[in-house]
């Protein structure tokens, strides 16, 4: 009889413990629900917000919510989507948008009283983005002519991105002694003469920051003009000759001369005449040589020619 009794006894309180772990375990439960029901609504917003679809696309929409303690949820059919533009998108209710005719879709979500701002949802192509500001970046700002260095332009738009825009913006040489001082095509700055120049460039309206380049003159040791002539060239009045000129400085660096870094001293004007390219041209019959010069040197030998 003992021994029944004591099972009895254990038994109960078996049972008893039982109960009371299922209880704690209710109770620790409702307070957890009632802690995540009573979770404070900090922000919230829609992902999608800029996006774009083309007509007959679909789209999910999604409402990200953000609680002062930190919590976030991510819901789509929870919420109410409140469609502004139905002749642009329609929208279901679990958040997915349909793409109905070209144009800006507006659109915001409601959950627990609390609303986002408008999301813009673009059906067809999405505009373009505006330029906010441009800035450039030369890699040497002090050279001496015949020489080059790289320039590049960055732009900033409305959306956040950036581009390289080098090939697209339009260059301003901004003081009045720049013309003939550098010249720049693609990302290349070429320095043609001495002069002090600032750089700047623009791109739909804005202009970028400016950047002074200075050219100073370079003392070059020897210069060389291209064809050589030991005997007069023949050549009929209106041609062409094509020159060519490269120069050494005291470092030993040879450079290839553009048009407007050297100069002509031609001994008869009425058979010959320097370009705006660089070149030579036949105006008259009769017989004519050209030297080079460029910075503080002559060539030592002249161009031939004979105007026929």
């Amino acid at each position: 009889m003992k021994i029944k009794k004591s099972i009895v006894a254990i038994g109960s309180a078996i049972l008893f413990a039982s109960s009371s772990v299922s209880a704690s375990l209710e109770v620790k439960q409702s307070q957890l629900e009632a802690e995540y029901q009573q979770r404070e609504i900090q922000a919230m917003g829609i992902l999608e917000d800029g996006r774009s679809i083309k007509e007959g696309e679909t789209l999910q929409l999604r409402t990200m919510v953000l609680y002062t303690n930190g919590e976030a949820d991510l819901l789509t059919h929870e919420v109410e989507w409140l469609n502004v533009t139905p002749e642009l998108m329609s929208i279901a209710n679990n958040g997915v948008a349909f793409g109905v005719q070209q144009g800006t879709g507006l659109v915001r979500a409601e959950w627990k009283g609390h609303q986002t701002d408008f999301a813009s949802i673009f059906i067809g192509e999405a505009p373009d983005a505006i330029v906010e500001s441009v800035s450039i970046d030369i890699q040497e700002t002090e050279l001496s002519p015949g020489t080059s260095t790289t320039v590049g332009a960055t732009a900033k738009f409305d959306d956040g991105s950036s581009r390289d825009v080098t090939e697209t913006v339009t260059w301003h040489l901004n003081n009045a002694s720049a013309t003939g001082v550098l010249k720049i095509e693609g990302d290349v700055l070429t320095a043609l003469k001495a002069g002090e120049v600032r750089v700047r460039a623009s791109l739909e309206g804005v202009t970028s920051n400016d950047v002074s380049v200075v050219v100073d003159d370079v003392h070059y040791d020897d210069v060389g003009a291209f064809p050589i002539t030991f005997t007069p060239l023949n050549k009929k009045v209106g041609e062409i000759v094509e020159v060519t000129v490269e120069a050494i400085d005291h470092n030993g660096e040879r450079h290839r001369l553009e048009a407007g870094q050297y100069t002509f001293k031609i001994d008869n004007p009425l058979v010959l005449e320097a370009t705006a390219e660089g070149d030579l041209q036949v105006i008259g019959k009769g017989s004519a040589s050209a030297y080079v010069e460029a910075g503080n040197v002559t060539t030592l030998m002249p161009i031939l020619i004979n105007g026929q």
